[in-house]
């Protein structure tokens, strides 16, 4: 689990004489509740697993502390009216910052999970002493214009393109962003210059875990998000957690790529392409800002990477066995779903029984999952089972 930087969570948001926010059991009924979103006080306690008297000690305790609310009593064929319960949104709220290659988004989440704002900057170069000093700015003004208070904020979840390096919490990002980004303790940075705890993870992580909570985690709960962005990666979702690895670089996919010699499939190769032919596109925002279905140059990038593709779902189904492969972060569906079509599985089953395959599918969360990933984070990490 990430762990906040430099600042400690707020006292109000914890448990009395405690450093958590909630219990376990406490975390297992609020994840029912967010699930469910609205649900009958009976309902709730016959999908936890307690009793009636376990279940409602928990109840009444988080609706005390203001988690949970109760509203209208429902009625259910013969039994007796049933309060309805649900989260309260606005007893915490958190920050989810996305830094990018060609910018950084931020976003402004209440703890039933809707993002009630969000701003998104592009830049290239992107410096980070620029980033550093706008944040703060730009997250005054979403939390004035939302009329958030700055102590009702739990903290920051940040989304940093790059792996780990195993030093601390540096990572080691693309080569279009400067080396100040590889030498900072990024999440220290931020949580210095925000005044919040900061937890940090990476962009596929961050983008894997909205599509978790948000998107297909609700039908699967246990597959694998390839993320195309400037780079390639992959996020493992297993049993609705993430599976990070021993130094947070479970999912690096781009290892495979560059030992075999192979293409890395993503989005700035084809933008590369596409520019090559004539068309200006500066950067990945504007390339998928006009992305055009038509575009010839597509259908040749496909069949350049589809085998690169095809290994990494193999990889993924051999290592992972998941109920899914999900293709996104900013991966237009309409080359999500080509993409899909030329995935190819073992033709050779033993004894003429193959092995079952995952669902390939097109990721829900269309825009922006990093950032939302990202802002849902420490909701998840604390809040949630």
């Amino acid at each position: 689990m990430p762990t906040p930087a430099a600042l400690p969570i707020q006292s109000r948001f914890l448990r009395t004489g405690e450093h958590r926010v909630a219990s376990e059991s406490e975390r297992w009924m609020l994840e029912l509740v967010r699930r469910a979103g609205t649900v009958s006080r009976a309902d709730l306690t016959r999908a936890s697993g307690l009793s009636v008297p376990g279940a409602k000690g928990l109840i009444d305790g988080l609706v005390e502390r203001g988690l949970l609310q109760l509203g209208p009593p429902v009625t259910r064929g013969r039994g007796q009216p049933s309060a309805t319960v649900s989260l309260v949104p606005t007893f915490a709220y958190c920050l989810g910052l996305s830094i990018l290659v060609d910018g950084y988004g931020l976003a402004l989440m209440d703890l039933s999970g809707k993002v009630l704002d969000q701003r998104l900057v592009t830049a290239f170069p992107l410096g980070l002493e620029h980033v550093a000093t706008q944040v703060p700015r730009d997250a005054g003004k979403l939390l004035r214009s939302n009329g958030v208070a700055p102590d009702s904020v739990f903290g920051v979840g940040l989304s940093m393109t790059g792996p780990r390096t195993g030093s601390g919490s540096r990572v080691n990002p693309p080569l279009l962003l400067s080396a100040d980004w590889a030498d900072a303790h990024l999440d220290h940075l931020f949580a210095e210059r925000l005044q919040l705890p900061v937890w940090m993870d990476n962009d596929a992580n961050c983008a894997a875990l909205a599509e978790c909570l948000f998107g297909v985690g609700r039908e699967y709960s246990n597959f694998v998000y390839l993320h195309f962005t400037d780079g390639f990666a992959a996020g493992l979702i297993s049993e609705g957690k993430l599976l990070r690895g021993a130094h947070g670089n479970a999912g690096e996919m781009g290892r495979l790529f560059a030992l075999a010699g192979m293409t890395r499939p993503t989005l700035e190769s084809l933008r590369r392409r596409l520019v090559a032919s004539g068309r200006e596109l500066p950067d990945l925002h504007t390339m998928l800002d006009r992305y055009e279905p038509a575009w010839r140059q597509i259908d040749t990038w496909i069949e350049e990477v589809r085998e690169s593709v095809t290994v990494a779902v193999a990889a993924a189904v051999a290592l992972f066995d998941p109920r899914a492969v999900v293709f996104g972060s900013r991966l237009p569906p309409d080359l999500a779903r080509r993409l899909i079509a030329k995935v190819r599985f073992e033709q050779r089953p033993r004894r003429g029984i193959g092995s079952p395959n995952p669902t390939l599918v097109v990721g829900q969360i269309e825009k922006h999952a990093a950032m939302i990933g990202a802002a849902a984070m420490p909701f998840k990490e604390h809040f949630f089972a």
